[in-house]
């Protein structure tokens, strides 16, 4: 699936239930649903597209899915940049991800598990990141800056791996652990901050 434009469509622009797929250099964009939506196992390839202006989040993994998404642009969404929830997995690598009114990552729900390493997660409206309801997440070598709120959420047990990271110039805290968020944090570099580094309300 190469080439092509998917937009104006009621539900999501490109739906893909198991197996595996190549999705390359693609335009994604002004869905009513999201962007792109990944559900049930298999492991499907997203790469060099141009996700923009969805009404649902850019990309969606569900149900097990566990997409290899690298080098797109996922950019000017109403809701979120990426949603990966109800034991969603999913590698993410190499990504820009702005500019998106909600969080740039939503990761949400037991069982939730995706990889997240050197994607510059930037500009956003919201948050950076955003994980709860006992999701765990490996985060490493990504760049967070220039969000209008915290750079990470960490809420309702969620578990991160929070790794070599660097977070800067978020208008709010780099990070930071509320209503029960755990998580390890190592190794990041956390400065020029509007409000705390790291700020923990309770966890």
């Amino acid at each position: 699936f190469m080439n092509n434009e998917a937009f104006g469509n009621h539900l999501s622009g490109i739906f893909v239930s198991s197996g595996k797929c190549l999705i390359s250099q693609c335009k994604i964009y002004e869905n009513e649903g999201p962007g792109v939506w990944f559900m049930n196992p298999g492991q499907p390839t997203i790469r060099d597209c141009d996700i923009y202006k969805n009404i649902g989040s850019g990309i969606t993994v569900s149900e097990k899915a566990d997409p290899i998404v690298s080098k797109n642009k996922i950019r000017n969404g109403v809701t979120q940049g990426v949603s990966v929830l109800d034991a969603g997995y999913g590698s993410f690598t190499h990504n820009e991800i702005f500019q998106n009114e909600k969080d740039g990552f939503a990761i949400k729900g037991t069982g939730t598990n995706p990889h997240i390493e050197n994607n510059n997660i930037y500009s956003g409206i919201s948050r950076g990141m955003w994980l709860t309801e006992m999701a765990i997440a490996t985060i490493k070598s990504n760049n967070f800056y220039e969000n209008a709120a915290a750079a990470i959420l960490i809420t309702d047990r969620a578990e991160p791996n929070i790794t070599e990271n660097e977070i800067y110039k978020n208008k709010k805290s780099g990070i930071c652990v509320s209503r029960y968020g755990k998580g390890t944090i190592r190794n990041n570099k956390i400065h020029a901050n509007h409000k705390s580094g790291i700020l923990i309300t309770s966890g």
